[in-house]
């Protein structure tokens, strides 16, 4: 992902907060109507733009999870070939492959955990780009 926060991000986070800080927050679906057209206004440039980045961003859980497949596949590749040259190193080779294991869990529960309210927020912009679409 980009380091510099997107417009989709920011509005997912502009959203959350005032969800969480606002007691005149009337419901998703018409703050995020508001922040969209607050944004997009009449640029059918910047409309395209949100779009594409829904679009990416729907797209990343579903990418992240293959790249985690064949990296998982690769590194059971490797253990089992290591296993079959040298029976000594199998352990060590377990541990390695097991702390690297752990590593990747945490960062992807730290991932799924960020992502959670924005896939939420996403998905509420979503509609709301269909519906000015129409």
């Amino acid at each position: 992902m980009k380091s510099k926060k997107d417009t989709l991000i920011k509005m997912c986070d502009q959203l959350e907060e005032l969800k969480n800080n606002n007691c005149l927050f009337k419901n998703d679906i018409s703050e995020a109507r508001g922040i969209v057209m607050e944004y997009v206004g009449n640029d059918h440039d910047k409309y395209l733009q949100l779009c594409a980045e829904v679009k990416d961003h729907q797209n990343f859980g579903e990418k992240s999870q293959q790249s985690l497949s064949v990296l998982i596949a690769s590194l059971s590749f490797m253990v089992s070939a290591f296993c079959l040259l040298n029976l000594r190193a199998m352990v060590a080779v377990w541990t390695v492959a097991l702390l690297f294991v752990a590593c990747l869990i945490v960062m992807l529960i730290q991932i799924v955990c960020e992502k959670t309210y924005r896939s939420r927020w996403i998905n509420v912009i979503d509609v709301v780009l269909q519906d000015i679409g129409d």
